[in-house]
């Protein structure tokens, strides 16, 4: 059989097939996980969706976190070399 008939009566084929039906349960299952998921505490939600003071206070502590570790980088340093050692 030349592969373009051997194409073409497997496309009529695949064509003459019953259209596939998704089971009873799928819709409840997938409504229930959607309210799971938007039932979520805020703390586990994207950081943009936080209220306003948490996302105010979250910011503060990684510039204090940041600006902490700036600071005291050059004191490090040395201590973790053995540089500043007498």
């Amino acid at each position: 059989m030349h592969p373009v008939e051997l194409q073409g009566r497997i496309d009529r084929e695949l064509k003459s097939l019953p259209a596939l039906r998704a089971p009873d349960t799928l819709l409840p299952r997938v409504l229930a996980a959607v309210r799971h998921w938007a039932d979520r505490p805020w703390y586990a939600r994207a950081w943009f969706t936080w209220p306003m003071w948490w996302r105010v206070a979250s910011a503060a502590a990684l510039n204090v976190a940041v600006i902490t570790s700036l600071f005291f980088k050059p004191v490090m340093v040395p201590v973790k070399t053995g540089l500043g050692s007498p």
